[in-house]
């Protein structure tokens, strides 16, 4: 007597995190503007945000306009932290 359970492929694979290194930031106020910028992104999931580098998980969104919001927020961003 018992169960045969399973998790499918989506559900046990996690979405791939984007690492990010921001120029610009310099203190713990950046740190916040960076971090409402990304919180605005919808379906965006901040991880972590530090003086220059952030990890987000972007769902649907493409990794180029999670650092073009960067960049309209004043801190330029690159892939690969």
């Amino acid at each position: 007597m018992g169960y045969n359970a399973a998790m499918s492929a989506d559900a046990a694979t996690p979405p791939p995190a984007l690492r990010l290194a921001i120029d610009g930031m310099h203190c713990g106020a950046c740190v916040r503007r960076v971090r409402a910028a990304l919180e605005k992104l919808p379906g965006v999931t901040v991880t972590e945000v530090a003086i220059g580098r952030a990890e987000v998980v972007p769902g649907a969104v493409a990794a180029a306009d999670v650092v073009a919001a960067l960049a309209r927020a004043g801190y330029p961003a690159r892939e690969g932290a």
